[in-house]
């Protein structure tokens, strides 16, 4: 089974490397004769290897589809959607994920097309605009498709915002139509809270000497941490410290574990109900998921997450799972996840 796993994890990381994209037809032939192939004892691992390139393609078809559709030239439209992360304050203005549910390509707000399924696109905004997570708006966008620089060793910023699942990205343009619109009951949960507890923390950290520090390590915003700190973090080599990442997910759950634990032990009514690991893995699991949703369950919380859900499941399960075989199957579901989980540093 490790052997399986670990061939179509490589399938699904050499096809990230295709220069181009064949034909769909053909990665659903691939696709579908990598599955009768595994019927075949001899040809498993052929076949495992072959259904990773299959599901890369597969997966790579349809999430080309749903980008933006002009490529050439960025598109002027009126939109409307909701705030649907935590907006990033900058030097020049402040930047957030917007869903889309309605698009009018009109520059009067009639004629609106709703969108299906929700799109979300990266925006940014060059004026005194007061957003929060939630919020619906009506704006007057540019919009274009993901690009970005291939420099060698560099960032690559359209990969990532593949990864982000963002089918474009723009600003919003000066106008009178951009406004906000009446109320309604809005999904990004953890980014209300986060929005909430960040304002919470903003009246008191101007009292604390590391007040940007521990609002990074508590909600993921960075934004607060000075260009001289990150510099001397980035000397350090602890600068993937001062944000939420794998290593504080993976210690909040084994604290979560042992508590669980404990309380288990401490009550007998409890531990008939359920035994000290399963208490403890449950405990685990929610406090893991919870700080990952704090992060915003950024790409590297995610894998995180799975990792930590893949190996609480034998303690669910009272079973023992060895350590290379829990790895295996958590590097297959973050492959199915994200296919382009190999392309970034994390």
């Amino acid at each position: 089974m490790r052997s399986w796993m670990i061939a179509f994890s490589a399938g699904i990381v050499l096809a990230g490397f295709v220069p181009v994209l064949p034909a769909f037809y053909l990665s659903c032939l691939l696709l579908s004769g990598s599955l009768l192939l595994h019927a075949i004892p001899v040809l498993r691992l052929p076949a495992a290897f072959l259904c990773g390139v299959g599901w890369f393609l597969v997966w790579a078809y349809f999430t080309e589809r749903a980008l933006w559709v002009d490529a050439e030239r960025a598109d002027e439209v009126l939109v409307q959607g909701r705030v649907w992360s935590l907006p990033q304050a900058g030097s020049r203005g402040s930047r957030f994920e917007f869903m889309l549910d309605a698009v009018c390509s009109q520059s009067i707000p009639t004629q609106f097309v709703v969108e299906t399924p929700k799109r979300k696109v990266l925006l940014s905004s060059y004026e005194s605009m007061e957003v929060a997570p939630g919020e619906h708006w009506m704006l007057l966008v540019r919009l274009h498709r993901p690009h970005g620089f291939s420099n060698p060793g560099g960032f690559d910023y359209e990969a990532w915002q593949l990864q982000q699942k963002l089918v474009a990205s723009g600003y919003v343009r000066t106008s009178e139509l951009n406004r906000l619109l009446p109320a309604k009951l809005a999904r990004p949960w953890f980014h209300r809270l986060r929005f909430y507890l960040l304002q919470l923390l903003s009246r008191h950290e101007a009292h604390w000497q590391h007040g940007a520090l521990f609002r990074a390590l508590t909600l993921g915003d960075k934004s607060g941490i000075r260009d001289e700190q990150w510099r001397l973090f980035t000397t350090l080599c602890i600068n993937h410290l001062m944000v939420i990442s794998g290593l504080h997910i993976g210690l909040v759950a084994a604290l979560m574990f042992h508590c669980g634990s404990l309380l288990s032990r401490c009550s007998v009514h409890v531990l008939l109900g359920l035994t000290a690991p399963r208490m403890g893995a449950i405990m685990a699991a929610v406090g893991a998921v919870l700080y990952a949703g704090m992060a915003g369950f950024s790409l590297p919380a995610l894998r995180a997450v799975i990792m930590v859900l893949v190996y609480l499941s034998g303690k669910l399960l009272l079973r023992q799972t060895l350590a290379s075989n829990a790895l295996c199957q958590a590097l297959v579901l973050i492959l199915l996840l994200d296919p382009l989980a190999p392309q970034s540093a994390g």
